[in-house]
């Protein structure tokens, strides 16, 4: 599965919680064998923390979702820690932005792209949160999503393992099926896009080192009776 999709669901890596564990995730490769991903342990020090966001024009039954994430980096290594995505009115975007402020202080820049309501958000929060930064798009989503898998097929970006974030299985899903043809649903992929080609452009620069000291703001599920079998690998295709 995945042939001809810009991002591979086997370019990824995976991370669990330092002192607990996960199987491996086992994915099915384009040529129809499959494969072991093995899960290593979050880093508890990180060179930076960042937001990036990909905002809507407004809330209606139509509308694109807003979509936010915090990521992690040390040296070449990025973390994708948290994503939130759903429909909301520019006042609902605002307060998300700050609610992410407030739930991960340690995110020092806080992207936002430069197209629907991402400027006025940036105009309002300008003296209240610091660290926003306004990101222009170079060409369109699949553009961008391609620049980013030189990083993904590198190794270079970590996803929670799927029993610890169940929105994963969704994502790599949909991974598998787009090409790049159409732009929508995109807005996790978007985000995502943003943060890892802003941080692999600043993977060499020193600079604060943070610690993760609480994991209680993650809002990761726990793991659930039947997300994976004892002894065997988590498997998704």
């Amino acid at each position: 599965s995945g042939e001809h999709s810009i991002w591979k669901r086997h370019w990824w890596r995976f991370w669990h919680y330092p002192d607990s564990p996960r199987f491996p995730v086992t994915v099915r490769l384009p040529d129809g064998t499959e494969r072991d991903i093995p899960c290593d342990p979050l880093p508890k020090h990180f060179d930076r923390q960042i937001q990036s966001w990909d905002l809507a024009f407004g809330k209606t039954a139509t509308s694109s979702k807003v979509a936010g994430a915090v990521w992690g980096q040390v040296g070449s290594s990025m973390y994708w820690l948290h994503v939130r995505a759903e429909r909301m009115t520019f006042t609902e975007s605002v307060q998300a932005i700050v609610d992410m402020s407030a739930n991960w202080p340690l995110t020092s820049k806080k992207l936002i792209e430069a197209k629907a309501n991402g400027q006025a958000a940036e105009d309002l929060l300008r003296s209240k949160i610091p660290g926003l930064e306004l990101v222009e798009p170079r060409g369109g989503k699949a553009a961008r999503a391609g620049v980013a898998s030189d990083y993904l097929e590198a190794g270079n970006c970590w996803l929670p393992h799927p029993s610890l974030c169940p929105w994963i299985v969704d994502f790599l899903d949909f991974m598998d099926t787009w090409t790049g043809e159409n732009d929508e649903d995109t807005d996790i992929l978007d985000t995502a896009s943003q943060a890892i080609i802003w941080l692999a452009t600043r993977a060499n620069r020193t600079g604060d080192t943070f610690e993760l000291t609480d994991v209680s703001p993650w809002r990761a599920r726990a793991s659930q009776p039947g997300d994976f079998d004892e002894g065997k690998s988590f498997r998704r295709r």
